[in-house]
């Protein structure tokens, strides 16, 4: 019964921890999504000062930010609904 216990409290440890890893994701990815909106609305209030010549540039940097973060978090999702690889 023991042995039982310190499993499963060694469980709900590594699940605890998980997830703080998850909510710092989720609260790291929250941030650069808000700063990538922040810099979208700027760029659209004074396209000439923040784009200049290189707008195409500037959007195509700013639609693959965005892609690769959506990537990240759907392999981490994808990797956390599989379970433990122990």
């Amino acid at each position: 019964m023991k042995n039982h216990y310190e499993e499963t409290k060694q469980q709900v440890a590594e699940l605890e921890e998980k997830v703080m890893v998850m909510e710092k994701k989720f609260y790291d990815f929250s941030v650069r999504t808000g700063e990538i909106i922040q810099n979208i609305c700027t760029t659209l209030m004074e396209p000439q000062n923040s784009q200049g010549q290189q707008w195409k540039t500037y959007w195509q940097e700013q639609i693959k930010v965005m892609a690769d973060s959506r990537s990240s978090i759907a392999k981490s999702s994808k990797n956390h609904q599989n379970g433990p690889t122990n």
